[in-house]
């Protein structure tokens, strides 16, 4: 897929044309295809797939405890349907879950998602798994193509990638243990069952892998035997007489490769996590690392949570879109998603509001119009704002209004915080744990853990330990006073927020490298300006007699990305790519090195939010969960790298002269 426009396709993914039957089974007429049996869909489902994939007996061999990188299982499954296979699945893992830290993970595709009104209405024929349906329902996915990740309790999580097969199978990072192939038939639905399709699977799949499914359709099997798997016929199900097996074998281990952008690291499956940074960003990895069971501890330099940037009255969570299908485009659509399911989830400090953005010039005038001939959101995420002369902005449907202090308290109230830590350094150790070292109290400090974190803001550029900045700082400053209407937002450069009995609006933005800049009355008088253009009937005596500023510093980034994961080991990286990044030959393969030698072993960072950081930090949590742990990452692949940590070292050192000779 390439980084600038992905191919031409409508950016909204289609929904099925369904008819029901009878019998209450529905039938998508695109494919002309049912999607169950009424009569037997759940037994084929424990037949076909769940038996003939060994399970529930290969979770038994799965590894205790944390640190086993083999305490995770990973299913891989090419057609979701109406999710009859994920809740059976629910169901057979709560039952044989071999240990408290084992985790199940589904990674699955789906070019035409059913309404949740409608699976509801097809997994009604099953009351056995009515729990299991309840839940799945309740995080059933938005329409929006691209990749969503949704927890389903019991360390079971459902990752869902919304395109066409090929398109996402060649964006997918993973491996799968195990893979349903679960399309309609391959006489009906051919793209799915390709041999370009098989190959893919192939190169998702892990050592031992095995394949279930229903066809025995000789292209299926020849593709995936073309792909490595040994493929065998078994006895089939129900009037099916026969039915495939595919097992990929044992594989070496690759060469050494190219990988500048250290996305093909080692995982570390830690058992401990020092976070540094207890911000909106800090909060929300700390709490996703002790979801996966990890020791963690937050470290921070203010006094309590009621400091820093992430400190703010209310805050606002909107999605930034861009006029074309980009990989970008794709990376801002899977963070919003993913941040609106995260805090309505959360249950503290968040809720829903339309934000009203009206377009603050020609050129968003022009982007807002390509997005309303092809919008990458369902009208119940997107609304079009028009006026007399047509378009005139958006309407962010379900956008949320937060409180970052209530949803950092929630986040790590089971987390250990040390407040107060001034950290000097990062790194070293006993080889085995990474060390931070720093004063509080006046007195010296270290703390180890398997890994460490970097999510300090600004503090970011002397903890890193490398050459050049990763962000630069924007001061800003913002007003809030006590507001008893209802809850709305509204944007156009600045924004106003009302909820929870606040209403916050500005904020000026300037560069800042210090301390968060004082309050002035020439930053409240542009705030004020904001208002009387967004909501001038909110501007009353009472307010501006209750008004309130407050200022911060917001750590931003030169691309206007965030970034999260591996830093580079500074000299080995520059040693080895250094000549190819300035020269711009193709980059080189490693000659007996390891790639250990070029980055920081035990040492990651997250930040350059900038002024969307409640939208970026719970989606950047799971970026580093699945860096570490090795699991399905929540995004395409070329999204991904566009805010690895690397990226800014390679572009430093493609404009570096070499060094002259001595002598």
């Amino acid at each position: 897929m390439s980084k600038d426009t992905i191919p031409t396709q409508s950016r909204l993914p289609p929904r099925p044309d369904l008819e029901w039957g009878n019998d209450g089974v529905p039938r998508d007429q695109i494919n002309d295809d049912v999607y169950f049996s009424i009569h037997n869909g759940l037994e084929e489902t424990r037949e076909v797939f769940f038996r003939a994939c060994g399970l529930p007996q290969r979770w038994e061999a799965m590894e205790q405890g944390i640190k086993g990188k083999k305490n995770t299982f990973t299913i891989g499954e090419l057609g979701f349907g109406t999710g009859l296979n994920i809740a059976a699945l629910m169901q057979l893992w709560k039952m044989h879950r071999p240990n408290p830290n084992a985790r199940l993970e589904v990674v699955s595709f789906e070019g035409r998602l059913m309404r949740r009104e409608d699976a509801q209405a097809a997994l009604s024929a099953w009351p056995e798994l009515a729990a299991e349906t309840e839940v799945l329902l309740g995080v059933w996915p938005r329409r929006a193509r691209g990749v969503q990740r949704v927890c389903l309790g019991s360390g079971m999580s459902l990752t869902l990638i919304q395109d066409e097969v090929g398109c996402g199978l060649q964006q997918a990072c993973f491996k799968a243990d195990a893979w349903f192939l679960d399309g309609f038939s391959p006489a009906k639905n051919p793209d799915m069952w390709s041999a370009e399709v098989m190959q893919q699977i192939a190169d998702h799949s892990a050592p031992h892998c095995v394949v279930g499914t229903y066809t025995v359709a000789g292209h299926v099997r020849r593709g995936l035997a073309a792909g490595g798997f040994e493929v065998s016929k078994q006895p089939g199900f129900g009037t099916k007489r026969e039915r495939m097996q595919a097992i990929y074998p044992t594989v070496s281990e690759a060469d050494v490769y190219s990988d500048p952008l250290l996305l093909r690291t080692v995982n570390e499956c830690p058992r401990s996590v020092i976070v540094i940074g207890a911000g909106i960003m800090g909060a929300c990895i700390g709490q996703a690392f002790h979801v996966r069971g990890c020791d963690v501890t937050v470290l921070d330099k203010g006094r309590d949570i009621h400091e820093g940037a992430s400190a703010n009255p209310l805050g606002l969570v909107a999605p930034r879109l861009d006029g074309a299908d980009t990989a970008q485009a794709r990376l801002l659509i899977d963070a919003y998603v993913s941040a609106i399911g995260f805090y309505a989830r959360l249950g503290v400090g968040a809720w829903p509001v339309d934000t009203v953005h009206s377009s603050n010039s020609a050129e968003e005038i022009m982007r807002h119009a390509r997005i309303k001939d092809d919008p990458p959101l369902d009208a119940d995420l997107l609304g079009v704002l028009e006026d007399n002369e047509g378009q005139a902005g958006l309407i962010y449907r379900s956008s949320m209004a937060v409180s970052p202090v209530d949803v950092r308290a929630k986040l790590l109230e089971d987390v250990n915080i040390v407040w107060g830590t001034d950290v000097t350094s990062v790194g070293g150790g006993d080889g085995e744990q990474t060390s931070v070292q720093g004063v509080r109290d006046g007195r010296a400090f270290e703390y180890k853990a398997d890994i460490v974190i970097i999510a300090a803001g600004m503090g970011v550029n002397h903890l890193f330990g490398g050459d050049g900045l990763l962000v630069r700082g924007r001061g800003g400053q913002l007003e809030c006073a006590p507001y008893a209407g209802e809850d709305f937002a509204r944007s156009k450069g600045h924004y106003v927020v009302g909820a929870n009995g606040k209403i916050v609006f500005g904020a000026t933005y300037q560069d800042s490298e210090g301390e968060a800049p004082d309050v002035s009355l020439a930053s409240r008088e542009e705030n004020m300006r904001a208002l009387d253009m967004l909501a001038p009937e909110l501007k009353t005596a009472a307010m501006m007699d209750a008004l309130e500023s407050a200022t911060a510093v917001r750590a931003a980034t030169s691309d206007q990305l965030p970034f999260a994961g591996r830093l580079p080991e500074f000299d080995a990286y520059r040693a080895h790519y250094g000549e190819d990044l300035r020269t711009g030959r193709a980059l080189k393969i490693a000659e007996g090195a390891t790639l250990k030698a070029l980055y920081q072993q035990g040492v990651y960072a997250a930040g350059g939010l900038g002024s969307r950081g409640l939208t970026w930090a719970p989606f950047l949590a799971q970026i580093l969960v699945a860096d570490a742990f090795g699991g399905p990452v929540p995004t395409g692949a070329d999204s991904r790298e566009l805010i690895a940590p690397a990226r800014f070292f390679m572009r430093q050192l493609k404009r570096e002269k070499p060094k002259k000779d001595e002598g």
